[in-house]
């Protein structure tokens, strides 16, 4: 009788043990689907992306010191063919038609100046002029002023050498007051 209950003991403590080892075992499955599907989450929402990240900026950083190289290499090409050229300026040439024509406005323009030009207004109008730059090319453009003798002053001031300034109220009307191209120019007040 006591070898069966030696061996009723045994087999409870194999019971016994085998009853905390399922334990044992169903804590380590549900531990592991816990911590695996963690690891999917982390990968899907972190991982992948900074995977995709770093690829993507090795190749761009890649092609990008690829064009770098390529294009420096083109930037030597070019300057070495132009150092040595001289940078022309073009020269502006005029009929003699046209600058006498030219001529004519700039006297018309000297005696007005010496009459109704100088008078000043109370409110400043919109003045168009032509002149000719110190390259020589003829421009033209309109300018807000309170007198022709203001508006020739800043040309002249400017280096310009002026032949045409007139107002009309159509300019006025053009440039102030309807606001078509008044953003658009080029407009100074003096």
């Amino acid at each position: 009788m006591l070898e069966i209950t030696q061996n009723d003991k045994k087999l409870k403590q194999k019971n016994h043990t085998s009853f905390i080892e399922v334990f044992r075992m169903i804590y380590i499955v549900i531990y592991n689907i816990f911590y695996f599907a963690l690891l999917g989450v982390k990968f899907v929402f972190f991982d992948f992306w900074v995977n995709l990240f770093n690829g993507a900026s090795y190749q761009v950083d890649k092609t990008y010191r690829k064009t770098k190289q390529h294009f420096a290499s083109e930037e030597e090409k070019i300057y070495e063919l132009t150092k040595n050229k001289v940078k022309k300026e073009k020269v502006y040439k005029y009929s003699a038609k046209t600058l006498a024509k030219l001529e004519e406005e700039k006297k018309i323009l000297q005696l007005d100046l010496q009459t109704a030009g100088a008078t000043r207004s109370k409110t400043p109008h919109v003045y168009y002029y032509k002149a000719k730059d110190s390259k020589g090319k003829i421009i033209t453009g309109v300018m807000n002023g309170f007198s022709k003798l203001d508006v020739n002053a800043y040309l002249l001031n400017e280096g310009y050498d002026v032949y045409v300034i007139k107002t009309t109220p159509f300019y006025d009307f053009l440039y102030q007051r309807s606001g078509f191209f008044g953003k658009k120019s080029k407009t100074r007040c003096f």
